[in-house]
């Protein structure tokens, strides 16, 4: 056991070992149902989980008791407020899983995270080339979109196994539904995932890895990009883009200007969501122009025939009931109460109550800190797109659209976006200068 150890870790699991597990656990947990595909969902979970306690008593790593009291505290409550408020054991594994990745990611040597970032984006690109595939291979047969089973995965699936009924669901799973662009009909696909919004975790998050890590893994962050907004559609990911090449283009105007403008942005932002009918006049207008302009009727497909019947309202209301819920619920609620528009934060809030989003939000503004470092010491576009990207995908996960991210593969992404931006900020000083060259080229500058 002794030369297990010492062959697997000196203090940390090695880059491969630390890789294949957290992608094995991106990937059988979640809306993701790749597994579901083959049956074998429940026996692989219980197999990554079982490793997972043979990897907690071989690993040597030091936790920090700063850092360990408050991830403990915040999993015993999400694990407690998940078992009372939504009659589930699945908070247990959550935290079970929260626990071992915060010491795997926090941990691991800067080397070792961008490894697992890399296999990240590799992965990724590889599963959105199966998109690009299926998506390509129905514009030559549109008439072959008909014999796949639209109702192959969902939120009710769970761990059954599912049949497709094209050799294409092999591939990709599609919605059922697309919309049209210049006259043309463009369907919608959501990879393995149980609906495009659901994409975001698996699909779009690891393109702001790829951004950040410049490179040559740049054009896979736009392979990767571009595959979201084309095949897959997800009307987040157009928000999220949108929103991002804003922020991006504060950086042009003076720290002093360019803060204050944000600072704007925001209250603009919680004043909209305030505001169902101003949205929905402001989408109304947007969404005439896009059909007369372009043909693009996929915004007009959200607005349905008034406010409170279209989908944008029904979002919108679910993130005033969310924001009602978080403040005047202190020990949590039942999440039977969220409806669409259930953001991460509201997610924990019914879970964790106040003391739960206090922690949560400690950490959230430890990530922002390291962003706005980061904006500031970058030279590179690139970079600075991948963390306006950031930046921008944390205000809708946080407050618009968190289905997916209080599983696994949002645990993870969250803790790799902390790790990689610390890396950049707060370890730069002591790293050597050829691991952030070699890394991160010239797009950094020391102040």
């Amino acid at each position: 056991m002794k030369h297990l150890k010492n062959l697997m870790i000196k203090r940390h699991l090695s880059s491969g070992v630390l890789s294949i597990t957290l992608l094995s656990l991106m990937y059988s947990f979640g809306t993701f149902g790749f597994l579901n595909l083959l049956g074998a969902r429940t026996v692989v979970q219980i197999s990554l989980l079982t490793v997972l306690a043979f990897l907690f008593y071989v690993m040597h790593t030091k936790v920090k008791v700063a850092h360990f009291f408050p991830v403990f505290v915040f999993s015993g409550l999400y694990a407690v407020g998940t078992l009372i408020h939504g009659k589930q054991l699945s908070g247990l594994l959550d935290v079970y899983v929260l626990i071992f990745c915060f010491v795997c990611l926090i941990y691991a040597p800067p080397l070792k995270v961008i490894f697992f970032a890399k296999t990240l984006v590799i992965v990724t690109t590889f599963l959105c080339i199966l998109i690009a595939i299926a998506f390509t291979y129905y514009q030559i047969y549109p008439n072959e979109f008909a014999s796949a089973n639209f109702d192959i995965y969902d939120s009710t699936v769970g761990h059954k196994q599912i049949y497709p009924s094209h050799f294409i669901d092999w591939l990709s799973f599609t919605s059922g539904d697309g919309f049209m662009l210049n006259g043309k009909s463009i369907l919608r696909l959501k990879g393995y995932s149980n609906e495009p919004s659901s994409t975001i975790v698996h699909y779009l998050a690891p393109a702001v890895i790829a951004f950040i890590l410049g490179g040559g893994f740049v054009y896979l962050g736009i392979f990767i990009l571009a595959v979201n907004m084309v095949t897959i559609g997800s009307f987040t990911t157009y928000v999220v883009f949108t929103l991002s090449l804003f922020i991006l283009m504060l950086n042009i105007f003076p720290k002093r200007l360019a803060g204050f403008l944000l600072t704007i942005t925001g209250l603009s932002f919680v004043i909209l969501i305030l505001q169902p009918n101003l949205v929905f006049s402001i989408f109304s207008y947007v969404s005439a122009e896009a059909i007369q302009y372009v043909g693009f009727d996929m915004l007009s497909r959200k607005m349905g025939s008034g406010v409170g019947e279209s989908s944008l309202g029904q979002r919108q209301s679910g993130i005033i009931d969310g924001m009602s819920l978080a403040l005047f619920s202190p020990v949590g609620y039942s999440t039977d109460k969220l409806g669409a528009g259930s953001g991460l934060f509201y997610i924990i809030s019914s879970h964790t109550g106040w003391l739960g989003i206090f922690i949560f939000s400690f950490f959230i503004t430890r990530l922002i800190k390291n962003i706005k470092i980061t904006l500031s010491l970058s030279s590179s576009l690139m970079l600075n797109f991948g963390v306006s990207f950031l930046l921008a995908m944390l205000m809708i996960v946080l407050f618009v659209s968190g289905y997916g991210w209080s599983r696994p593969p949002g645990i993870i992404m969250l803790l790799l976006f902390f790790r990689i931006l610390q890396i950049i900020t707060v370890e730069k000083e002591v790293l050597p200068k050829n691991i952030l060259y070699r890394y991160f080229g010239n797009t950094l500058t020391k102040k």
